[in-house]
């Protein structure tokens, strides 16, 4: 019996394998198909590419704005932990 069992474990994570195996290989062969279809598009003379995305744009600044708080709250800490080590070595 526990032969049988064991022998029905190996079986099921076998084919688990085999599944994400193939799931895995259906995803790469749906994204380079949408991938060459998509530079078909793209590369073609006098084409009206539209995004499927529609109209919308994202602000190119905002990469620059979270930039900018980011380094404040870095310099935030380095000038408090400065401060703190400062006053115990005094």
């Amino acid at each position: 019996m526990k032969r049988f069992v064991k022998g029905m474990v190996v079986l099921f994570f076998i084919f688990l394998a085999l599944s994400f195996g193939v799931r895995q290989q259906t995803f790469e062969n749906d994204f380079e198909e949408r991938k060459k279809k998509f530079e078909e598009e793209i590369v073609t003379p006098g084409n009206n590419y539209e995004s499927d995305f529609g109209d919308e744009v994202v602000d190119p600044g905002i990469i620059n704005v979270i930039g900018k708080k980011g380094e404040q709250v870095i310099d935030k800490v380095f000038e408090i932990s400065f401060n703190i080590i400062k006053r115990l070595l005094e």
